[in-house]
């Protein structure tokens, strides 16, 4: 579907949010093939893959309404899909603990540095986001935490600051790349910082 994969339009949209599920089916065959190979550079399988993907378009099905809202749809997509594949991953780590023996919970390996294959760095990396924020000027911080806490877009931001959308777009920008530098330098790999730009 060659055509589909460039372009959904507003009236499949619109279908989807009122319940198409024949609409939602050509959103699900255009996002597929896209989502599948991105996925597959965190996961092991493709069958792990298959149940982020999968996990997925549910959520967006079950928010299907919100969809007419959204102004980038394929990004707000990779977010939910990097968002699910860490929900599954600190899934996964707590049944982990559940099971071994205090002892037996493996640990980083010998370098110290956490990776994109690590499920135990994920506590860390939250962790180490809340001490970046920290970090951030007031301004960085105010603006970083309406539009990653409450989910307010740069215009919402704007009206509730008395700034101009171009200050607050720069703003956060200037937030993301002072946060991503500080998991730098706490040795996180690109992998996972190429991750991050999809939820931060």
């Amino acid at each position: 579907m060659p055509q589909e994969k460039l372009h959904i339009d507003t009236l499949t949209i619109e279908r989807i949010a009122e319940g198409d599920q024949q609409a939602f089916a050509t959103f699900y065959h255009c996002y597929y093939p896209q989502l599948r190979p991105f996925l597959q550079k965190y996961t092991p399988s493709a069958a792990e893959a298959d149940e982020v993907i999968q996990q997925t378009f549910l959520r967006v099905w079950i928010h299907r309404d919100k969809l007419p809202e959204i102004e980038n749809i394929p990004g707000w997509l990779y977010r939910i899909t990097a968002r699910e594949y860490l929900r599954q991953v600190r899934s996964k780590l707590r049944l982990r603990e559940k099971i071994l023996l205090p002892g037996e919970i493996s640990h980083p390996d010998t370098t110290g540095k956490p990776t994109s294959d690590d499920p135990l760095s994920v506590r860390e990396l939250h962790l180490l986001i809340q001490q970046a924020v920290q970090t951030l000027s007031p301004q960085r911080r105010e603006v970083f935490q309406l539009s990653r806490g409450q989910q307010l877009g740069i215009q919402e931001i704007a009206d509730q600051l008395e700034l101009a959308p171009k200050t607050v777009k720069n703003t956060l920008t200037a937030a993301l790349t002072q946060i991503r530098a500080y998991l730098r330098q706490h040795g996180y790999s690109l992998g996972i910082l190429a991750l991050l730009k999809l939820l931060y």
